[in-house]
């Protein structure tokens, strides 16, 4: 098979499977004799012996081939552009940024991501460069400055209404960030 111009072996295509190389993902698609599913090279899915494997240079191939796809890697979404968790992240983060109050704390955006703690702290990491801690208090943050800026609720109801746990964490967390206690920043954004 030809890759970047080079052919590539069986050997090296499967050394790379082996490897979880996501840097081969799309070049080749791997298919399994054994189960009838074919992957992506960096497919985290216990890797199957050498016999077993045929390799693809696209979709259409393995799938014309007999067989059908992963529902660990997701090898058709790769395939045509489109990556279902970082779009199921985005969504999530969507929603802590514009109801930062409907989340009272980090267990309670895990349990809606339907990941693991470890899986989504992951990829959080990968596609925000935070943590899901760090990205709902930035959200809480700035629910409240807009909030504030509008003027027309009291610093109790505002910190209630972001999700802080006290108006005193409220007050803290706030000043760390904007170098203002809440009630300045209401004022400076009033003038």
């Amino acid at each position: 098979m030809l890759l970047w111009g080079v052919r590539m072996t069986n050997a090296q295509m499967y050394a790379c499977f082996v490897a979880g190389d996501p840097a081969y993902n799309g070049r080749f698609f791997t298919g399994v004799r054994t189960t009838g599913i074919y992957c992506l090279p960096s497919c985290k899915a216990r890797k199957p012996k050498r016999v077993n494997v045929r390799f693809f240079p696209t979709v259409e191939a393995v799938r014309a081939a007999g067989f059908r796809p992963c529902r660990k890697c997701h090898p058709d979404d790769f395939a045509r552009g489109a990556d279902p968790v970082r779009e199921t992240i985005e969504q999530l983060v969507a929603e802590v940024r514009r109801m930062p109050g409907d989340f009272a704390d980090v267990k309670a955006v895990v349990r809606r991501s339907g990941f693991g703690a470890t899986r989504l702290f992951e990829l959080f990491r990968q596609f925000f460069q935070a943590t899901p801690a760090e990205v709902l208090r930035r959200a809480r943050l700035d629910a409240a400055a807009r909030r504030l800026a509008a003027g027309d609720a009291g610093l109790a109801e505002i910190a209630d209404e972001v999700g802080f746990g006290s108006l005193s964490v409220f007050h803290t967390q706030f000043r760390r960030a904007h170098g203002l206690t809440p009630a300045a920043y209401r004022q400076r954004r009033a003038r």
